[in-house]
């Protein structure tokens, strides 16, 4: 089991090659305690995406991390309103890896990013 002291990071980056308008790519890193934590540390990630001014969320999930470390490299399509009014539009999309801050971590503002896709219709 992963131990609960703060010395531990999670980082997200994102993959700008394979999102779009309802489907981001990230990449997301867990840099290890160096106390010898064994097993998997589950780690929540929200997506949100911002038509207009309104963020919704769009798909949560639980994604299992060495506790020893490393990267997952994850793709979450999702279903986003694409009305023909708003074909042109841009969606901001906003990821965040441990939304509710439950994994004790050395920097905790490394944990999510915003981005603008422009939808084509």
């Amino acid at each position: 089991p992963f131990n609960n002291q703060a010395v531990s990071d999670l980082s997200i980056s994102t993959d700008q090659n394979n999102t779009a308008c309802n489907q981001v790519s990230f990449l997301l890193t867990l840099t290890a305690s160096p106390s010898g934590s064994t097993g998997y540390q589950p780690v929540k990630v929200r997506v949100l995406e911002n038509r207009q001014g309104t963020p919704t969320a769009v798909a949560e999930l639980v994604l299992l991390m060495p506790a020893t470390g490393g990267s997952l490299h994850e793709t979450i399509g999702f279903s986003s309103d694409n009305s023909p009014a708003e074909r042109s539009l841009t969606n901001e999309i906003t990821v965040t890896a441990d939304p509710d801050n439950q994994i004790p971590e050395t920097d905790e503002r490394n944990n999510g990013l915003t981005f603008s896709v422009t939808c084509q219709g």
